[in-house]
């Protein structure tokens, strides 16, 4: 999956000293890795998740969590 989800803490554009917009938005996590690693977060922490799981198939479940979470996003 191709992440458009954009940045998780945005920051407003800045100028440089001759005025030219220096775009500061494109670096750091997204949206999307920021979703995943509340839910992972959270599945850490519940013996439904920890308890028998490979570290994979959590990481796999965290982002299958995050991009519903991106889904529900758009909806009106």
């Amino acid at each position: 999956m191709t992440d458009i989800s954009g940045p998780a803490f945005a920051r407003a554009s800045t100028c440089d000293a001759n005025g030219n917009v220096i775009d500061c938005c494109k670096n750091g996590m997204s949206i999307r890795d920021w979703f995943a690693g509340m839910a992972l977060s959270g599945m850490n922490i519940s013996p439904d998740y920890s308890e028998g799981a490979c570290n994979a198939t959590l990481v796999e479940r965290a982002y299958t969590i995050a991009d519903r979470m991106l889904d529900e996003r758009v909806k009106p």
